[in-house]
């Protein structure tokens, strides 16, 4: 971009001239054919690569092997071998719509080099404050999808962007801006055992569970009243059920990934944000539970009451059966009456009422409401009794 303002070329006559071939665009976080790129740059391809591309941090908590595979594409000499997938550049932009930058960075840079340029740390999903100075980041006009498009006007000095809204405290939108920035500036920080760290960490933190193992589902319940459900739909960081959703997965040993390198930072940042505390969970361990019948027996009792209170009011025939049925509680109550003494002694009152389709004893003498049959003397038909 800048260098499209200094030579006074348009987009494609500058990236004809520098890769030898047409080229409508370049991506902004990672362009292929770094070695060429590179060499026009007066750089080293590797340092192109680690120092002004997004490759760190997407690489970032990465299987070491599959992370050298994708350094090996990168870094390759041609420009189809060197093509990284698109999920790479995806999951480093997770939530990101336009290019932001911090004012006082813009200021900063003015002053040493004479014009701003588009800092990383600052595109980064989930970042809503300079990591530097804590400032408010500005959302450009520079939307995502056309940051490769190098028009004149698209550094930060000519921008006129607000402030972004804050969607949660400083005091947890700081940390993540700083971990993410200390997560794009390591090189090669590869390594397979996040999951260990995590589980050290949450028990460390005191989410232990009675048993011993990582009360995982309240660190999912906890990292998502910390960071709130909305901001996390929008990242593409949903949660699910607690004991199923990401967070939980991470701290859970010989759970399946990889996860994106937003959701690293994210329960990294949480489980720093966490303090060491004794923790009181509700949890259950697994397997056969023992039912308190008693209070089953008394609720079902209630239940039943306020179905045959209903069925008195509306005239309306109903069964046992059918009562049972619909409050789930018909097979237990069937296999093992002997547990549910209130429960029946309310149903076998019930089936003394008029209510029960199998009344027991002889049912009220009902007048009948048709005459059709009934034939009186003279052929006239008879007076209803």
């Amino acid at each position: 971009m800048r260098a499209i303002i200094r030579c006074a070329l348009p987009q494609k006559r500058l990236l004809r001239e520098v890769f030898g071939r047409n080229m409508s665009n370049l991506s902004f976080f990672l362009p292929v054919d770094i070695p060429r790129l590179a060499s026009a740059m007066h750089v080293s391809a590797d340092k192109l690569l680690w120092e002004h591309t997004i490759f760190p941090y997407a690489t970032s908590h990465a299987p070491p092997a599959l992370a050298r595979e994708q350094e090996r594409r990168a870094l390759a000499d041609t420009g189809d071998d060197a093509r990284c997938s698109a999920a790479l550049v995806q999951a480093a932009t997770q939530g990101v719509n336009a290019l932001r930058y911090c004012p006082r960075c813009v200021a900063v840079d003015i002053k040493r080099f004479g014009e701003s340029y588009w800092h990383r740390s600052h595109s980064l999903p989930a970042v809503y404050v300079c990591h530097k100075h804590g400032t408010a980041l500005h959302e450009s006009d520079v939307a995502l999808a056309q940051s490769a498009r190098a028009y004149e006007g698209d550094i930060p000095q000519y921008q006129s962007g607000a402030p972004m809204q804050a969607p949660l405290p400083r005091t947890v939108l700081q940390p993540v801006a700083v971990l993410s920035a200390s997560v794009m500036n390591k090189a090669r920080d590869w390594h397979d055992d996040w999951q260990h760290v995590y589980q050290l960490v949450a028990h460390a933190t005191g989410f232990v569970a009675k048993w011993g193992t990582v009360a995982s589902a309240q660190v999912s319940k906890d990292l998502g009243a910390l960071y709130g459900h909305e901001l996390l739909d929008q990242l593409g960081c949903r949660l699910g059920r607690p004991s199923h959703s990401w967070p939980a997965l991470m701290v859970r040993p010989r759970s399946s990934g990889p996860f994106s390198p937003l959701k690293h930072v994210l329960l990294r940042t949480f489980l720093a944000h966490s303090t060491d505390q004794p923790r009181t969970f509700s949890y259950q361990p697994g397997g056969k539970r023992t039912r308190d019948y008693a209070a089953l027996d008394a609720q079902v009792a209630s239940l039943v009451s306020g179905l045959i209170e209903a069925a008195a009011r509306e005239g309306r025939l109903t069964t046992v059966t059918e009562m049972m049925s619909s409050l789930g509680q018909w097979s237990a109550y069937r296999h093992d009456r002997s547990r549910f003494p209130a429960t029946a002694a309310v149903l076998t009152a019930f089936k003394a009422t008029e209510s029960s389709l199998r009344k027991s004893g002889r049912r009220q003498r009902r007048r009948r409401t048709s005459v059709r049959g009934t034939v009186g003397a003279g052929g006239q038909p008879a007076t209803p009794t």
